[in-house]
């Protein structure tokens, strides 16, 4: 079984773009930006400083990484769903999420105490995320 040979590179792309776009919004003030600084504890004018320090160019090049990959195995394994058209690789997407991230990232409340604010809304946007990275390379492909 060859993984690569029937990957349309161009829609790994776009669907990659496209989740970070999603995440500008999403993160944005507009949405849930204020909440998920609350939720990290950043609503103080100190950590709001300290997210600021970190190497962001670093942090949103290992993001498009982390994307690229997701959406590399969403494009290998949407043939093998029948997923042909927006709707079956939305579904398709969403639940691969739903039933990966969103149970495996379910450890940093129950375990690690996170704050259930953050999960929900980190979660929603992998789900957002799945459904349309599914829907893009269902499309292209």
């Amino acid at each position: 079984m060859n993984l690569t040979s029937n990957v349309n590179l161009l829609a790994v792309l776009i669907a990659t773009f496209a989740s970070m776009a999603i995440g500008m919004m999403w993160y944005s003030n507009a949405l849930f930006g204020k909440a998920f600084l609350n939720a990290v504890g950043a609503s103080t004018s100190k950590a709001k400083k300290d997210l600021q320090k970190q190497d962001m160019g670093k942090t949103y090049g290992l993001m498009l990484l982390s994307f690229a990959f997701m959406a590399f195995v969403l494009a290998n394994i949407l043939p093998y769903l029948g997923a042909n058209n927006a709707i079956e690789g939305a579904l398709a997407g969403f639940w691969l999420c739903a039933g990966f991230v969103v149970t495996t990232s379910a450890s940093g409340v129950l375990f690690e105490k996170r704050k259930l604010e953050l999960y929900l809304i980190s979660n929603g946007y992998y789900l957002v995320c799945g459904a349309v990275m599914g829907a893009i390379i269902a499309i292209i492909t």
